[in-house]
Parts: C-alpha cells; structure tokens; sequence
C-alpha cells in the first residue's frame, strides 16, 4: 500500500464517507466538485462485484480524503498552519524512511567513496492529519 492509500484508508474508516464529502462542499464549490468527479475514471477487473459508478464514487472519496487530510508539516509545506487548540482528527501508522545514525553513515562513507545507492530502510510511525477545517492560510 503506497502512504496516500494508507491516509485515505485509515481518514474514511476514522470519519467516514459522509464527513469527507461534508468537508469537501464546505471547501471546494460545486463545479470544483463535479469536475473532480468528472475526471476519476477507475478500470475495473474482470468479475469485480462493484458496479462502475461505484468504484468511480469510491475512488473520488478516497481522492477528496487525501486532499483535505494532512499532516502539520504538509500542512505547513502548503501554507497553511493548523489552528490553536486544534487536536488531529485522524491517527494512522505510515512508513517513512529511516534516518540513518551517525554511525551507519561512518560506515558508509568508509566502505563507498560516493554516495549509496542502497535503498532506504523504512520504519512505520504514527503520523496525526489534520483536516482542511483546522488549518487556516498563512498571512504573508
């Protein structure tokens, strides 16, 4: 599972379908909407027990979810920052890669002369998103 099907998986078991697209009509307009609902197109495979226009409605939550749920620093990375007081409306467990230690980077640079090619080791960890009605714009 990629981190976005994570977040979107843990934010509709959390909140749920109906406080996602809730969420969405209060953010977005209603041509916002139906053109993002225009634009999902999921292929289904042989013998799915869905009908089409469900798997288009379910993969067009799980989009709007992802959209409106981030992190503190997605959300500062957007530039936005979450209000005072505000507590994270969803807790899920994502894998991030992980850092390595002074000593493995030692290592490393006495074993290679130029950069590792290895891939990065990954750790789950507990990530709190924030919905897109906790944060406000940043005024520059």
């Amino acid at each position: 599972m990629t981190t976005n099907e994570i977040i979107a998986a843990s934010v509709l078991e959390t909140v749920g379908t109906e406080s996602v697209t809730a969420l969405a009509a209060s953010v977005y307009t209603p041509t916002q909407l139906a053109a993002r609902r225009a634009s999902i197109r999921v292929e289904l495979a042989p013998g799915s027990m869905m009908s089409q226009e469900e798997a288009n409605e379910a993969a067009f939550c799980e989009t709007l979810a992802v959209d409106m749920f981030h992190t503190f620093e997605g959300w500062k990375k957007s530039g936005y920052s979450v209000k005072k007081g505000e507590h994270a409306a969803v807790i899920a467990w994502i894998w991030k890669p992980k850092k390595p230690t002074k000593a493995e980077l030692e290592a490393e640079k006495l074993l290679h002369s130029g950069p590792s090619i290895a891939a990065p080791d990954f750790v789950k960890c507990k990530a709190f998103l924030f919905s897109a009605a906790q944060v406000e714009k940043i005024a520059k």
